[in-house]
């Protein structure tokens, strides 16, 4: 089933059988950093009016770049796309929403109801055995987003 997430996408999945008394488990990933942060508020809301406790929920957060950073790895991934013949149609940066307003998603999941803890995807990488030491951005925590895991209260 597909929705866009501005129209009510939990009366569709509760159209299609989704049964808001059952634990549930969420997962966001690749998608908050193109909400702004009222949607981004929006969805974790509305994913915790369908979530009883023991409910799980698992995002991915958008890292923190400034622009000097975007750029340089604008011209990165520039450099890449033509080295394996990847036509560039879109801009992907421009379409990342970079919004001062955006609660961490950690905090706002602990202040909404849920048990959250974040860990950087940088150091997930690093304890699973994935780190490649040789990445330009290695020893820039800013430039790796957060992975948020949360149980309901």
């Amino acid at each position: 089933m597909a929705i866009d997430l501005r129209q009510d996408w939990p009366a569709a999945l509760r159209e299609a059988g989704f049964d808001p008394n059952a634990r549930t488990a969420w997962l966001a990933e690749g998608l908050l950093m193109y909400l702004p942060a009222e949607a981004q508020d929006r969805l974790f809301t509305l994913i915790g009016e369908l979530s009883p406790a023991g409910s799980r929920i698992a995002a991915e957060t958008a890292a923190s770049h400034a622009d000097e950073r975007r750029e340089q790895m604008r011209a990165r991934f520039k450099k890449i796309a033509e080295q394996i013949g990847l036509e560039e149609t879109i801009d992907v940066g421009e379409l990342m929403y970079r919004d001062e307003h955006r609660a961490p998603v950690a905090d706002w999941l602990n202040d909404h109801g849920w048990l959250a803890a974040a860990v950087s995807s940088g150091d997930e990488m690093q304890r699973l055995g994935r780190w490649v030491a040789e990445v330009p951005m290695a020893d820039d925590k800013d430039a790796f987003s957060e992975f948020v895991t949360a149980e309901r209260r």
